[in-house]
């Protein structure tokens, strides 16, 4: 088969979740079939390029080159335009598909890339998957909380619409109101308030018919959806997708780093984050909780920008929490063999974190919020502990009864089952895509 890959970010710079997933599983696949990878890369110097990644071809593109090609509203059009109907990047994304001829199509992400990308697939009768890795379909900023770090209960797309009008959009700094050759020159205070009108009028106009049009017409087109937690299943279908088309598959995970991992002797119990470091990852609370946690250490691995690491150092008035930074995925099995127990305090709603697969495969136990999909993955009290989401008085007793019963990590590890490997997961992946292709034919 030849099999067309197509996701937001990529590896080696980006190491999220849905990344990493991306990478193992146009590995696994690439054994016995033609694997190219098509992503969005904001870092090359060129509306596009080509290149191998660990022998995977694959095409970048970056969108800001399309975009600094625009001299008028470039902000707003950014925002709404770029990112969802890139007429640039569309055409780039069929001339590869004339390329490479692929026999399907397999959408990890596009936030931030072109949303039209699956009717371009659609035109050229090309089967097309979508796994579903967060909730990017029922909210843009694709985690469902708001400015105010709140989780948000969705239902008001004016609400949507408020959310998305963050404060960077109205200053008037950030944007070129007039072209250049404008003869007219408007006082910065009339031109604020000009501006905030376009915005507003154009977030209304975006919240409450093109977006949802978008996300009608991707739902329409895709012909299997893939998600790796039962409660986004439940929330797609609620939410419009034809049952039929929605199915529940269990992500594997990437087992070479991560198989029979020694653990680390330590005086005391260890425990980490792994992620984005960010507010909506429930760093913050995460460090003010383990403030008050004095008998063992906290290490927080994955990026933050120097802004925020600042930001989070201050926090800190514990010399037990230290701040790793980010690291190449190949040492995610020495870094587990540190780890007593992995804490993901998240606020936001998740969906099936890779960082607890990981956990689970190197037998860790995990405390985790109580919220999304988590709670599908973590056996309260016999695999891990939830907490109240953002409730830190609850995390704090989860971190506790670690620390006054240091055998209950032995116990819950022993009770882990098996993690799904991508080889696993490969192999229902391309029946999916063989059902597919031959349907297709028979059309």
């Amino acid at each position: 088969m030849r099999i067309l890959q197509v996701v937001h970010n990529f590896l080696p710079k980006a190491m999220g979740g849905t990344e990493i997933y991306t990478y193992s599983l146009s590995k696994e696949l690439s054994k016995h079939h033609d694997v190219y990878l098509f992503f969005k890369d904001t870092e090359i110097d060129k509306d596009f390029k080509r290149g191998h990644f660990d022998g995977l071809p694959f095409l970048a593109t970056n969108p800001s080159k399309y975009l600094k090609k625009s001299t008028y509203f470039n902000l707003i059009k950014s925002r709404i335009y770029f990112t969802n109907n890139n007429k640039q990047i569309n055409k780039l994304f069929k001339e590869l598909i004339v390329e490479f001829k692929p026999d399907i199509i397999h959408f990890q992400h596009l936030i931030g890339l072109s949303m039209n990308l699956v009717n371009v697939a659609y035109k050229c009768k090309i089967p097309i998957v979508f796994t579903v890795h967060d909730y990017w379909f029922l909210c843009p900023k694709a985690h469902l909380i708001d400015n105010n770090n709140v989780l948000c209960t969705r239902g008001n797309p004016q609400k949507c619409v408020e959310c998305f009008c963050d404060q960077g959009l109205y200053e008037l700094k950030k944007v070129e109101i007039f072209r250049p050759n404008t003869y007219i020159k408007l006082p910065k205070n009339i031109a604020k308030i000009i501006l905030n009108f376009v915005i507003k009028t154009n977030n209304n106009y975006y919240m409450f018919y093109f977006r949802p049009k978008m996300i009608n017409n991707i739902y329409k087109k895709v012909d299997i959806f893939i998600t790796p937690s039962q409660k986004l299943k439940n929330e797609l279908i609620e939410n419009g997708i034809q049952a039929r088309k929605v199915f529940h598959i269990d992500s594997g995970v990437n087992n070479r780093f991560l198989t029979n991992i020694q653990k680390t002797k330590s005086k005391e119990i260890r425990f980490a984050f792994i992620g984005s470091v960010s507010v909506h990852k429930g760093i913050e609370i995460l460090i003010n909780t383990f403030n008050d946690i004095k008998e063992a250490s906290l290490d927080i691995y994955g990026f933050v920008s120097e802004e925020n690491k600042k930001r989070y150092l201050k926090l800190i008035r514990n010399k037990h929490i230290h701040f790793m930074n980010s690291f190449k995925y190949n040492e995610i099995g020495n870094i587990f063999s540190k780890i007593d127990i992995l804490i993901l305090p998240s606020i936001c709603m998740e969906n099936s974190p890779l960082t607890i697969r990981e956990a689970f495969m190197s037998k860790t136990p995990v405390i985790a919020s109580d919220i999304g999909g988590l709670s599908e993955m973590i056996q309260d009290g016999e695999t891990g502990l939830l907490f109240k989401a953002g409730d830190s008085r609850d995390l704090f007793n989860k971190i506790r009864h670690f620390i006054n019963n240091p055998i209950e990590i032995e116990r819950m590890s022993e009770k882990i089952k098996k993690v799904k490997t991508i080889e696993e997961n490969a192999k229902e992946i391309e029946i999916i895509y063989r059902d597919l292709i031959i349907k297709s034919a028979n059309r």
